[in-house]
């Protein structure tokens, strides 16, 4: 059905009124085509009305092609709507798409947020029971599917395979994160479906847990926000309004290509002579009928015009069409469904191999798993059990003791306490440190321990050093939550390795930096020794700066301080934009000399392009001479005409202009001309008047006309006033009739019963519809000369019909409940008593209508209440189906209803021959109309043909005085040209002579740059001095890194104790792997086997064939025994699949939590270093006002955050730069 679907589409219908293009024979020789439009349709023909190609003159052409370009462009600006409108929805559509998805977005955040806030031990207390409910399985399903978009997880899934997925680490939160919106779910209305039932509901969720309620809400609004998501790209409203945005656009574009070719032919002087472009047509009364065969296109055309213009693209594709022939359209579509029907019955039979073939595969599955699991060994599969348990266990303990210094840990809420801790760095120089940097090292000390502690840095409080003989010990108080008790806070202390203090260590005088740097520099700008406060915390120092007397006012000092910083800060800006200026120098200088070995190639170039120019503005002076000399005689002609023209205005008192020649008129007309001029536009004038008056009168008379058709208006609504009182009545004569009809259902539902008596009803009946129809056909003919008349009458006679076709389904009713009368006879015998009353009832109806002198008679023989009538007779008897006061009345009524429409009949005639002498009279009115507007429209047309007069002298006018100032500027500007010509070959000769003096001023200046490279050499000399001085106190800082030597070596003993652990754990790792790969040897082996159990599992089956019926008890046994080993052995298989599964896990987990282990240290070895850029965006409002107001504390927490989190020193973090949005 499908595919006849496809093969059999409806194919587009030509209508009534539709223009088509059809071809035809002249003389029954010669082949032609035109248009037509189509007035009616036959099964293989149609009659149009032709179109004639346009035969007139110039004039009519161009009228024809000018109303073409009229409709093209209204045609235009339709689809300039539609293109308006689509847009408009299209905006609207992708608005209202965003909006549901910002509003599915936040409802799925809010559900993010409430699974984030259960508790991680009441999610595992759902997860580990042993019989959950089955709303807890059904959403943890779900959520399971959704996040791994993985519908077979619903079907597939037991309880003991959700358990393992729930119990890995941060399960429910890598769920719940996942990409919803770039994932969407194959079958969401399957999960929709099962847990909006009532049993999977909401509400049945809350009842059961406050997690479940979460993963609930959780499912359903990530399979929300999955849906709006992919309306942004998959909604066909989208799709419609971009096929309505195409198709406008298409039309427009090929309304200009057709406007413009009409307007090509419309701007040539004689279009007659070249119709190459435009096709004209005018519409005809001929009529002619056509075979449908000889349809070639639909062209379209508005129905309503009577002449338009095809253009030659348009003709084109008409004569194209005409071109093919059935018999090869036929063939091109036989060919091509032939081809449509191979590829479909190729597709289906991949289709059925496919299906086979899966077949085949899990038919081989089956068997060879039926094999496996016989030659497996309970003992065997026991002994991995507990082997792969056991290193799951190993792994779990690596896992959790590493999950303890997992760097991404974050800030503890709840109750803090504060213990006392202390912690020992060994080294002899820790004095020197301490003394040179006081408040790095106290800095530093903070930011480690609390790193350590997983604490912020502020909760590292009271920090005391004390120095001994060879090591440094610190006392200091922690402040953190009270889950973590003191022993876990000492046993991170000593576990995290301290980078940032042995860096100090080995770089006891390196530079100085925050605080230590301040006390340094305030030293310095006091005139005060450095040496006198070392050691000394920034605190200590201000004190003793306020002791010491020279800092009064805490305030000033402060601000004092912060002036110093500025200044320190100003001079390292200065210093890093020396330094970026030297390196764009040294830029500028390589970038200039290149180009001035580019400028010197272009000016060789220019010289010879002057040389040629030179040459060519030469002969140009000698025209420009030769037409200075003509222009210099029109100009002397010129000033005699103005002296003449001043002289004139002279003598008529006329004023003077004064000023350039520019701002004078142009004199172009005589004043006898003007005043001739002046005449004509009063007698215009006047004209003008008469005609205003004319047309006045005309509007009074067409008011007269308006109010005389108000009046017929009025008439002709009391008409339609009394034919509403006519449809009423005939509804009231509907509403009498459906009275009778419900009376006589209910009759027949009585005489239902009984099957003679209905049968005699039957023809009565018959018989009353023949008097039906006959008053049918009377009524017919009334309403058909009623609807002659006028329309209104037509539709009641509609109604009336109506109404008898209601009786004849009525009638048909009867027949289906003859047929229901025969189930109905056996009821009929058990009611004999209700029988003879009906047929008390039946004798009186017949004595009734015997005494009607209009109904016909009949015998009816009938005897007692006892005596048993012949269906026969019964049935010969007619059907009585109204009462005798039914019928009298419908007779009258139809005797009053033809009287009424003989009325009716009578003043419709009289309306008509009203309306057809107000129809003349109006008709008179418009040919006075005509002639008025005709006369008018001629007055008109004199008076706007004397305006362009009058106008066309004025523009003569006004272009004689521009052309008479567009001379006198030439002629100036010519002069000046002139002179700038003859300046520009003095400066050409100028700038040759210069050229050679800029080749050697480029010299010059690279001698220059020369000079500053020298300068510039000489400042790297000096800098290369200040390195060498560097490196002389480099030299001597390596004395005491020798010093320094011995401590290394501890440490370097250190080291090799966590390298010893390191392989120790490699070598756990190795023994892991080495496991793996012999479990898979034996994997391989067993598989060997396989093969060797499936060809002795061929030689039992053909020896079970030949065993005989006396053997089938024992082979029944066997069965019973191999499918309990069977339903073992999947269990133990199933579990050691499990149990594989998490020892993956298990083993990604250990390998990602090893990467992010805060308890790395500084690499002693060398390796090669690479500089790379990387860019992180922080979340939130605040970043602006802290990178404005503390921009250093800002640099620093970031430095040692991504030193950190890179397991870099900070060292190496650099060329940090912050921006927001805004900016």
């Amino acid at each position: 059905m499908v595919l006849l679907n496809t093969l059999k589409r409806d194919t587009p219908q030509l209508q009534k009124g539709q223009t088509v293009a059809y071809e035809y024979l002249i003389d029954d020789e010669h082949w032609r085509w035109t248009l037509g439009t189509v007035v009616s349709l036959k099964e293989y023909t149609a009659v149009v009305q032709q179109w004639s190609v346009n035969q007139g003159d110039d004039a009519a052409l161009r009228n024809i092609v000018s109303n073409e370009i009229e409709k093209e462009m209204k045609r235009m600006r339709e689809f300039q709507e539609r293109l308006s409108t689509s847009r408009d929805k299209l905006a609207a559509i992708r608005s209202e798409n965003e909006d549901s998805v910002s509003a599915a977005r936040s409802v799925f955040e809010v559900a993010k947020e409430q699974v984030r806030a259960v508790d991680e031990v009441h999610m595992r207390e759902v997860t580990s029971q042993a019989r959950p409910s089955p709303v807890a399985v059904e959403v943890l399903k779900a959520v399971l599917a959704v996040a791994k978009n993985d519908p077979a997880i619903n079907d597939c899934f037991s309880w003991y395979d959700i358990q393992m997925e729930y119990r890995k680490p941060g399960a429910v939160m890598d769920f719940i994160h996942v990409d919803v919106p770039g994932r969407y779910y194959p079958t969401p209305d399957t999960i929709l479906s099962s847990l909006h039932e009532p049993r999977f509901s909401l509400a049945a969720a809350a009842r059961d847990s406050e997690a479940i309620r979460s993963l609930h809400q959780w499912v359903i609004s990530a399979l929300a926000y999955q849906e709006a998501h992919s309306r942004l790209t998959s909604d066909m409203r989208i799709q419609a309004q971009n096929d309505a945005i195409g198709a406008a656009i298409s039309g427009m574009k090929a309304c200009r290509m057709k406007v413009m070719k009409l307007k090509e032919e419309l701007s040539r002087r004689n279009p007659s002579a070249a119709r190459g472009q435009v096709t004209s047509f005018i519409k005809t009364s001929v009529h002619s009928t056509i075979p449908l065969s000889a349809v070639i296109s639909v062209v379209p055309i508005d129905p309503s015009v009577t002449d338009c213009a095809l253009t030659d693209d348009e003709v084109d594709v008409v004569y194209e069409d005409a071109s093919w022939l059935r018999f090869q359209l036929k063939d091109q579509l036989s060919r091509t469904m032939n081809e449509y029907i191979g590829a479909t019955a190729e597709l289906h039979c991949l289709s059925m191999y496919a299906t086979e073939l899966e077949e085949k595969r899990l038919y081989l599955q089956e068997h060879y798993t039926r094999n496996v699991i016989r030659s497996h060994d309970r003992t065997t599969s026991k002994f991995h059990d507990c082997d792969t348990s056991g290193k799951n266990r190993e792994l779990q303990d690596i896992i959790d003791d590493l999950k303890k210094h997992d760097e991404r840990w974050l800030f503890a809420d709840g109750l803090k306490v504060t213990t006392k801790h202390a912690k020992k760095y060994p080294g002899k120089d820790w004095g020197a440190v301490l003394k040179n940097r006081p408040e790095e090292v106290l800095a530093r000390f903070k930011f480690e321990q609390a790193l350590a502690c997983h604490v912020p840095d502020d909760c590292i409080q009271n920090v005391e050093f004390h120095l001994v003989s060879d090591a440094l010990v610190t006392s200091f108080n922690v402040r953190h939550s009270t889950e973590m008790t003191t022993g876990e806070i000492d046993k991170r202390l000593e576990q995290f390795p301290p980078r940032e203090m042995n860096r100090l260590y080995h770089d006891p005088n390196g530079a100085k930096v925050s605080l230590d740097r301040a006390i340094v520099e305030v030293c310095r700008a006091l005139d005060i020794p450095e040496t006198k406060f070392q050691g000394l915390y920034f605190d200590e120092f201000v004190e003793e700066l306020g002791g010491k007397g020279h800092l009064v006012d805490k305030d000033a000092y402060e601000s004092e301080i912060g002036d110093l910083l500025m200044l320190l800060d100003k001079i390292h800006n200065e210093n890093r934009s020396l330094q970026c200026t030297l390196e764009k120098s040294a830029e500028e200088f390589r970038r200039q000399t290149a180009s001035t070995l580019r400028e010197q190639e272009a000016l060789r170039q220019r010289n010879n392009e002057l040389h040629a120019e030179i040459g060519r503005m030469r002969d140009l002076v000698e025209k420009l001479k030769d037409l200075a000399d003509k222009q210099a005689s029109e100009l002397e002609l010129f000033k005699l005409q103005k002296n003449q023209a001043i002289q004139m205005r002279t003598q008529r008192n006329l004023s003077t202009f004064k000023g350039d020649n520019t701002a004078e008129p142009l004199y172009c007309v005589t004043l006898d001309e003007l005043h001739e001029q002046m005449k004509q536009c009063e007698l215009l004038e006047n004209e003008a008047a008469q005609l205003q008056k004319q047309l006045e009168d005309l509007n009074q008379t067409h008011d007269n006309l308006l109010a005389h058709l108000n009046t017929i208006t009025q008439q002709k609504k009391g008409v339609e006033t009394e034919n509403e009182q006519l449809k009423d009545e005939i509804q009231i004569a509907q509403r009498a009739a459906s009275d009778a009809a419900q009376e006589r259902s209910e009759l027949l539902h009585e005489l239902a019963r009984k099957r003679a008596e209905c049968e005699e009803l039957a023809k009565n009946l018959r018989q009353i519809s023949d008097l039906l129809d006959a008053l049918k056909t009377s009524e017919k003919e009334a309403l058909e000369s009623i609807e002659a008349r006028d329309e209104e009458i037509h539709d009641l006679q509609k109604q009336l019909e109506a109404a008898l076709n209601n009786q004849n389904v009525g009638a048909r009713a009867l027949e289906l409940k003859e047929r229901q009368n025969e189930e109905l006879m056996e009821i009929n015998q058990r009611q004999q008593k209700e029988l003879n009353a009906h047929r008390r009832k039946r004798r009186s109806a017949h004595e009734a209508r015997s005494l009607e002198p209009m109904l016909q008679l009949y015998t009816v023989k009938d005897g007692g209440p006892e005596d048993v009538l012949d269906p026969e007779e019964i049935m010969r008897e007619p059907l009585l189906s109204i009462t005798m006061d039914e019928y009298t009345n419908q007779i009258q009524r139809s005797n009053q209803l033809q009287q009424e429409n003989d009325t009716l009949r009578q003043q419709l005639q009289q309306l008509n021959d009203d309306m057809e002498t107000i129809n003349s009279q109006l008709r008179e009115a418009a040919a006075d109309n005509q002639n008025l507007n005709d006369q008018l429209r001629a007055k008109y047309e004199e008076s706007i043909k004397a305006s362009n007069t009058i106008q066309s002298l004025y523009r003569q006018n006004e272009a004689q005085e521009r052309e008479l100032q567009n001379k006198s500027i030439e002629n100036a500007k010519q002069a000046e040209e002139l002179e700038k010509l003859t300046i520009e070959n003095e400066k050409l000769a100028d700038e040759l002579e210069k050229l050679a003096t800029d080749n050697e001023k480029l010299a010059d200046e690279l001698e220059q740059k020369a000079a500053e490279n020298e300068r510039l050499a000489d400042e790297l000399e000096q800098k290369t001095a200040e390195n060498e001085r560097l490196a002389d106190e480099l030299e001597q800082k390596t004395a005491e890194n020798e010093r320094l030597a011995d401590e290394l070596e501890q440490k370097a003993a250190e080291n090799e104790r966590l390298v010893g652990d390191k392989k120790r754990l490699e070598d756990e790792l190795d023994r892991g792997v080495l496991e793996r790969e012999r479990i898979e040897s034996e994997c391989r082996s067993r598989e060997l086997v396989v093969g060797g159990l499936e060809s002795k599992s061929r030689e039992l089956e053909e020896a079970l064939l030949g065993l005989s019926a006396e053997k089938n008890n024992t082979v029944e046994a066997l069965e019973k025994e191999l499918t309990d080993i069977l339903v073992q052995l999947k269990g133990v298989e199933g579990v050691n699949g499990a149990l594989k599964r998490l020892l993956s896990d298990k083993e990604k987990e250990l390998l990602f939590l090893r990467a992010h282990c805060e308890l790395w240290t500084d690499p002693t070895e060398v390796k090669e270093k690479v500089v790379t850029r990387h860019v992180k965006v922080l979340d939130g409002d605040g970043w602006e006002k802290l990178l404005c107001e503390r921009p250093e504390a800002l640099m620093a927490a970031f430095v040692i955050d991504a030193g950190n989190a890179c397991h870099v020193p900070g060292d190496q973090v650099s060329a940090v730069s912050f921006f927001t949005e805004r900016q």
